[in-house]
């Protein structure tokens, strides 16, 4: 991998923005390789932890995209030494200073950070590619609201109501299958290559629409497990994937179980409500296919 930038936590944590074109941009300079400290990389699992509330099998996979995408610096005596004097130097302040140090260290010409203003510091750029678009939204807003007003409106948003539902729904899958241990991501592998047998990486990613990093990460620990068998194809399809015995067996085993989270998810709900729940879920999934990051394509 050929690294081309530094990159510091609030880089890593807008992947997971809420506006989409500056999740994009967060994106796209990751997936151009990136070095970064493993201090930025604690501080973004305790953000996606405690701020954001994740479970650790979320937090897991989207450390493991950026891992595929990243390498990391050490930060020693002497880039703290060096820091000092860019401090001293350019009127930074210290944490800013380490970035800077740390980057020139390891040979990159650009910093990357949502939280610093483009300047020139020694032989780094440091590059706030977020700014323009977080000013636009602050002229947009004519009125100011108060800290209770913005509360409600976080606690009323569909991005937020979408993720505790999410976590909500992903505690009832973890409990019910407690007893089979299968995460959500390792079962929609299953299901699909159960449905198509002998499937590529690539098409198994867009069927149940994750990245293709995250889906040979499951499809590894699956066959860790003995549940699935990887083998070469041909130069375009690169793997074919099929279920043993022992993964055709865990999914007989599993259905209970999702029939048990299932009855359980929806029983706050009546008839009416429940179809009403899945039209709009499956409506908002359809029309706005088009804005998601990784490509879905069902089977």
């Amino acid at each position: 991998m050929v690294t081309q930038a530094f990159v510091d936590s609030s880089v890593l944590l807008l992947l997971l923005d809420g506006d989409a074109a500056t999740a994009d941009t967060a994106e796209r300079i990751l997936r151009e390789g990136v070095v970064l400290t493993a201090q930025g990389l604690t501080e973004t699992i305790q953000v996606l932890q405690g701020t954001l509330g994740l479970r650790w099998n979320e937090i897991d996979e989207c450390i493991e995209t950026i891992r595929a995408h990243a390498v990391t610096h050490d930060v020693t005596s002497a880039t703290l030494d060096a820091a000092r004097t860019i401090a001293q130097q350019s009127g930074l302040d210290f944490a800013a200073a380490v970035l800077v140090a740390a980057a020139t260290e390891a040979g990159c010409a650009t910093l990357y950070s949502a939280r610093l203003r483009d300047a020139q510091v020694a032989n780094v750029s440091v590059r706030n590619p977020f700014a323009a678009g977080r000013k636009a939204a602050a002229r947009a807003r004519t009125t100011r609201k108060t800290p209770k007003e913005r509360l409600a409106l976080l606690y009323a948003r569909p991005g937020f109501l979408l993720r505790r539902a999410h976590q909500i729904s992903a505690a009832i899958f973890e409990g019910a299958c407690s007893g089979v241990g299968i995460t959500p991501g390792q079962l929609s592998v299953l299901t699909v290559l159960h449905a198509c047998p002998r499937l590529d990486q690539a098409t198994l990613a867009r069927a149940i629409g994750l990245d293709k990093v995250t889906t040979s990460h499951l499809a590894r620990a699956l066959e860790a497990r003995g549940l699935l068998t990887r083998s070469p194809a041909d130069s375009r399809r690169g793997v074919s994937m099929e279920l043993t015995g022992e993964g055709n067996a865990l999914l007989d085993r599993v259905d209970p179980c999702l029939d048990h989270a299932y009855e359980t998810l929806m029983s706050v709900l009546n008839a009416a409500e429940q179809a009403q729940l899945l039209t709009v879920l499956r409506r908002l999934n359809m029309r706005l296919e088009d804005r998601a990051r990784t490509p879905f394509h069902p089977l």
